[in-house]
């Protein structure tokens, strides 16, 4: 199980964020942070348009194993009043070493590089934990996330197949941080 709890992080626009381990306590601020998402950003996260999200839908993602690991992105944490902006996750879901993956940023904080951050997290959490695949689906429509694939260098493979592209990232060939 790895020791990651939390990691400061200054974003491209000066902004100084924390990057840090999900607790008990965050799944009112994730339904809040989920009501700043744009329609387009639920759907292409979800591959379906929702509504909302619900506390207990959460609740799985509360309980660190080396099969499950959430961190949420906070920023004004000095002030003392702050706010979820992005959620990444692994979840292994084909044992014993592929995981699915998934980030998701807030649309006024996208492209300041949270979502590099995360995944690099993510990705050293899980080789540390015996993952060595990070598979996903991203809806062919999704130009901001296949963008953010391309750019970060990675080799990955992928099939295309009814407007979805289908994934596939070796952990063992990456370097991070990012």
């Amino acid at each position: 199980m790895s020791d990651f709890t939390s990691q400061t992080v200054v974003l491209k626009n000066g902004l100084t964020i924390n990057i840090r381990r999900i607790v008990k306590e965050d799944p009112p601020k994730l339904v809040e942070m989920f009501k700043y998402l744009s329609d387009e950003s639920k759907y292409t996260r979800f591959m379906k348009y929702r509504k909302s999200i619900e506390e207990d839908e959460l609740e799985p993602f509360l309980k660190f194993s080396k099969e499950n690991f959430a961190i949420v992105a906070e920023v004004n944490v000095e002030k003392g009043e702050s706010y979820l902006i992005a959620d990444g996750r692994y979840v292994l879901d084909e044992p014993p070493d592929r995981a699915s993956v998934a980030v998701i940023v807030q649309d006024d904080y996208q492209r300041l590089g949270i979502a590099h951050q995360m995944l690099s997290i993510l990705i050293d959490v899980a080789r540390e934990n015996g993952i060595k695949y990070f598979h996903g689906e991203i809806l062919l429509q999704n130009s901001k996330m296949l963008d953010f694939i391309k750019k970060t260098g990675y080799s990955y493979d992928y099939r295309d197949e009814l407007g979805v592209r289908y994934f596939l990232i070796t952990l063992e060939q990456i370097k991070t941080p990012l």
